[in-house]
């Protein structure tokens, strides 16, 4: 006969408690059943005890840290960025660089992430702190070659915009018994405090008046030869081509105006005539490029770049020039651009071929 629902659950009740009165300790157990029921059940609550906690804690973890809006810090001071940071709880990291300007010196010039942004509380962020400009101070540049001074403040002040010393365009140049180049004077003053960007003003040895140089024998010589011989003379030069003639060799020193021997003023360009070389069997082509340069009170220093067509790049030459009209002979392939440049500055360039 089938059993009703009340009958069923009954019945189970009556079960539970034959088995309840089983594992909990009763009245009529015997001391070692007692104490044997009590420290499984102990055991039991202590497990599940820390199952609660675990995951109670891995659920609150998992939440996580509640968000925050990101202050901008930017130009203010360390002290006062630091303060806002923590009222917000961030956490900060500090970096140290040069600015561009002096009076940025111990403000916050940048920061990542940036202000304005949502992140969570103990999250880092990164304030760079100015160290002010790289040099607050005029330097002493007296004695020293006006090229050396160029790079100088090139190399300092490479990574700003606005740079806080530049040399004027337009140097005072007189004869001094110092060696051609050499800053005599100059305005402002070493010592003098930089604090916005300034002008320097230099007063530039032009060497002895009259100085002379003798003339060296580049004849018979091969035209790269000769040119090698007279760059290492600091001396300016002209190149002439003509074709051979009956006897001549092609790419060959022939004639050179002053002649060997002879005393030339300073500055003064030697005339080198070259037989034509003789054309090449692969793309390659001997040219002589000719530009004008702005006339200079000394010799300043040049530079001749050969840029391929593959992307390499390579010097030609290195030089002392016056200024004025500018010879250089190369081979190149079509394609390939020469350069020129002065006192670093890139004035000229041509495309071979073109």
């Amino acid at each position: 006969m089938k059993k009703t629902f009340k009958e069923r659950w009954t019945g189970f009740v009556a079960a539970l408690r034959v088995l309840l009165k089983k594992v909990f300790p009763q009245s009529y157990d015997d001391e070692k059943t007692k104490l044997f029921k009590t420290i499984a059940w102990s055991l039991i609550g202590m497990v599940f005890l820390v199952v609660f906690l675990a995951v109670s804690v891995f659920f609150l973890a998992l939440r996580g840290e509640e968000e925050t809006l990101v202050p901008e810090v930017v130009g203010k001071e360390l002290a006062v960025a630091l303060v806002e940071l923590q009222e917000k709880e961030l956490v900060p990291y500090v970096q140290l660089k040069f600015s561009d300007d002096p009076h940025d010196k111990g403000n916050v010039v940048s920061q990542d992430p940036q202000g304005g942004i949502l992140a969570k509380s103990g999250r880092r962020v990164t304030l760079w702190i100015s160290k002010g400009a790289i040099i607050d101070n005029v330097e002493n540049f007296v004695g020293q070659n006006i090229n050396d001074v160029q790079l100088r403040l090139k190399t300092l002040f490479s990574t700003q915009s606005t740079p806080l010393l530049s040399l004027t365009n337009e140097p005072i140049y007189t004869f001094n018994s110092a060696p051609e180049g050499t800053v005599l004077e100059q305005k402002p003053i070493p010592g003098s405090p930089l604090s916005t960007p300034t002008q320097l003003i230099v007063v530039i040895s032009k060497g002895p008046k009259g100085q002379t140089v003798r003339v060296g024998t580049y004849t018979d010589r091969s035209w790269s030869e000769a040119l090698a011989l007279v760059i290492g003379e600091n001396k300016p030069f002209l190149i002439k081509l003509r074709k051979a003639q009956e006897g001549e060799k092609p790419g060959m020193v022939v004639g050179q105006i002053p002649v060997a021997g002879a005393e030339m003023a300073k500055g003064t360009p030697v005339t080198l005539t070259v037989i034509q070389p003789t054309p090449f069997t692969d793309n390659r082509i001997f040219q002589v490029l000719e530009t004008t340069l702005p006339e200079y009170p000394i010799l300043v220093d040049v530079r001749v770049d050969l840029r391929k067509s593959n992307g390499d790049q390579s010097i030609l030459y290195q030089l002392k020039h016056p200024g004025g009209l500018l010879t250089i002979p190369f081979v190149a392939s079509p394609g390939d651009v020469v350069a020129i440049s002065v006192l670093d500055k890139e004035v000229f360039s041509q495309k071979i071929g073109e």
